[in-house]
């Protein structure tokens, strides 16, 4: 509704990677959002932890693109970014993936 959301369930662990129960999450969001079919997805993947900015950034990278990917089999376009702890939520330093759909972004 708001041009983004986190995805509920799913939560990359400190490597970035995503498990079975992340990955189903990923696909029930995906066969809910069917009717945007065609639009471009960005799929930005947040990580939070002691490890060096760069090896958060890294591994935030390939969580997104993973994410990406299981969004891709299910017939939705996505771009991955990784913003390792760059953009902490109104939650709090919570690893979590989002999507947004810029052209859908509210502005105030």
């Amino acid at each position: 509704r708001d041009g983004f959301a986190a995805i509920d369930g799913v939560s990359p662990d400190a490597a970035g990677a995503l498990d079975a129960s992340d990955l189903a999450a990923l696909s029930r969001a995906a066969e809910s959002l069917a009717t945007l079919r065609g639009a471009a997805f960005h799929v930005v993947c947040h990580l939070y932890g002691s490890q060096p900015v760069a090896a958060l950034m890294a591994a935030a990278t390939r969580c997104a693109q993973s994410a990406a990917a299981a969004l891709e089999s299910r017939g939705l376009a996505a771009l991955a970014h990784g913003l390792g702890p760059l953009a902490p939520g109104a939650a709090g330093a919570k690893p979590r993936v989002e999507l947004v759909l810029p052209d859908r972004l509210r502005v105030d």
